[in-house]
C-alpha cells in the first residue's frame, strides 16, 4: 500500500499538471480581453454607430429651470471585426471589457440614472448591441417670447466624448426602422405631461458644436411640445382681467367720494403686482418680454392710469369744477374698455 506521503505527492504532481494546462489558456484570455478593449486598428472606414431611441415618458418640463424629466431606452449597434465566432449563439460581454465608442448624453443634468445592466450582446458576425434606459434630467434652452401660448423643441444630443481612437459615424437602426419607426425612433402613446402635448418628434446625426473651430459627432432626438395654455387663461389671464375690470369701477364713482375711489384703484394696483412675482416664479429671467409679460404691464399701466384719473376727477371736484369731473368720469367708461382690448390684442394677437 501506498504511504500517507506518496498520495500527496501523487496529489501535488496531478494538481500541478492541471495549473500547467490551465494557465496557458488563461494567459491566453486575458491578452484577447486585453485585444478587444483597444480600439480597432485605424482604417480609412469610419466605425458606424447605429442609433435606435424610445421615448417611455416625459415626466415634466420646467421652464423656469429650462430642463426637462424624460425616461428613454437608447440602443447602439456597431460592428467589430475581431468578436467575430463561428457558432450561431450570441455572446455577453461587460461593456468595459471590449471596445466602444464611448456614446454620453452631452445635455444631461446632474447623475441620468442607467437601470438596465452595463452589459452587450455580439451576434457571430461582430454585431455588438448595447442597450440602456436613462432616467433624469436634461438641459434645454426655451425661447419663451410666446409664453404661455408658446411651442418649444426639447432635444437628447447624443455625442463621442472620447477625441481619440477610431473615427465614427452615427446613423439609424435598422430594426426599429424595420419595425416601423421612422428615422428610428418612437414615442410611447401614454406621456404623462399634463400641461404640454408632443406634436411631433424626429432623430438622426447632428454635429455638436464644442467651439466654434471644434465640432464632435453626434446623434439627436428631437421633439416639439405645445405648452397647455387653459391653465394660464383660467387661472392667471381671466382674474387678471376681471381685477382690471374692477378698476374701471371708479369711474362710476361719484368724484366726491374720492376716498373711495382711490381704495379701489390702490387695491387693484397692489393686486396686479402680486400676480407680477407670481408669474416671475413660472419663466427664467429673460431679458426679453413674454406676452404674458406685455399683457401684466399693459394692464398694470391702465390701473395707474386709473388712479390718476381718479386724482384728476377729484381735484376738479374740489376746485368746483363738478361737470368737467362727471364728464371725464363718462369718457373714461368707454375709454378704458377701449385701451384694454388694444392691450389684450397687441398682447395675445397680433403676433
Amino acid at each position: 500500500m501506498r504511504t500517507y506521503r506518496q498520495k500527496i505527492r501523487i496529489l501535488s504532481l496531478f494538481l500541478a499538471l492541471i495549473l500547467l494546462s490551465i494557465c496557458p489558456a488563461y494567459s491566453a484570455s486575458q491578452q484577447l480581453a486585453s485585444h478587444i478593449a483597444e480600439p480597432p486598428t485605424e482604417t480609412a472606414e469610419p466605425t458606424i454607430v447605429k442609433v435606435g431611441i424610445w421615448l417611455i415618458d416625459i415626466d415634466s418640463i420646467d421652464s423656469a429651470a429650462q430642463s426637462f424629466v424624460a425616461n428613454a431606452v437608447i440602443k447602439t449597434s456597431w460592428q467589430d471585426k475581431r468578436l467575430i465566432h463561428e457558432d450561431q449563439s450570441v455572446r455577453v460581454f461587460r461593456l468595459d471589457d471590449i471596445w466602444h465608442p464611448g456614446v454620453q448624453i452631452i445635455n444631461e443634468i446632474g447623475r441620468v440614472r442607467k437601470t438596465l445592466p452595463e452589459v452587450v450582446e455580439v451576434k457571430n458576425d461582430g454585431t455588438v448591441i448595447y442597450m440602456q434606459r436613462y432616467v433624469g434630467n436634461f438641459s434645454q434652452p426655451l425661447k419663451l417670447h410666446n409664453f404661455p401660448f408658446d411651442e418649444q423643441l426639447f432635444r437628447i444630443h447624443l455625442v463621442r466624448t472620447e477625441r481619440v481612437g477610431r473615427t465614427i459615424e452615427f446613423s439609424y437602426d435598422d430594426e426599429f426602422i424595420a419595425a416601423g419607426m421612422p428615422n428610428a425612433v418612437g414615442v410611447s402613446e401614454d406621456i404623462s405631461l399634463p400641461d404640454w402635448t408632443v406634436e411631433s418628434y424626429t432623430a438622426g446625426p447632428l454635429l455638436y458644436t464644442v467651439t466654434p473651430q471644434m465640432e464632435i459627432p453626434g446623434y439627436a432626438f428631437d421633439f416639439t411640445a405645445k405648452r397647455d395654455s387653459k391653465y394660464y387663461i383660467y387661472k392667471v389671464i381671466m382674474p387678471l382681467i376681471l381685477i382690471v375690470m374692477m378698476s374701471w369701477a371708479v369711474f362710476w364713482i361719484n368724484p366726491k367720494e374720492a376716498g373711495t375711489q382711490i381704495s379701489v384703484a390702490t387695491a387693484s394696483m397692489l393686486t396686479l403686482i402680486a400676480y407680477r412675482f407670481t408669474v416671475d416664479r413660472l419663466v427664467p429671467k429673460v431679458s426679453y418680454m413674454t406676452r404674458l409679460d406685455e399683457f401684466i404691464l399693459g394692464s398694470t399701466f391702465l390701473v395707474f392710469l386709473s388712479l390718476l384719473q381718479v386724482i384728476l376727477t377729484s381735484s376738479l371736484m374740489r376746485h368746483g369744477q363738478e361737470s368737467l369731473s362727471l364728464r371725464i368720469d363718462k369718457i373714461s367708461r368707454l375709454l378704458f374698455p377701449m385701451l384694454f382690448g388694444c392691450v389684450v390684442f397687441f398682447s395675445f394677437m397680433s403676433k
